[in-house]
């Protein structure tokens, strides 16, 4: 039987995170220093994200997730 591991991406990391803390998505966006809805996107993977972009939510999350 082939059994394909499928890897998380880094929104669905992050959201794990989140959801562990319970970290609210709108405070997470503003000490980030971007709009909520921008965060929901990247989050939900409809958006390419900046390497900045994952620096800033790294820094606030306390994390070191990769894109890609």
């Amino acid at each position: 039987m082939d059994e394909k591991i499928i890897e998380k991406t880094i929104g669905e990391k992050w959201r794990e995170v989140m959801v562990g803390k319970g970290t609210k998505q709108v405070w997470v966006a503003e000490q980030a220093g971007i709009s909520p809805e921008h965060l929901s996107s990247i989050l939900a993977d409809r958006v390419l994200i900046t390497d900045e972009n994952v620096k800033k939510i790294n820094d606030v999350l306390g994390t070191d997730f990769k894109q890609g």
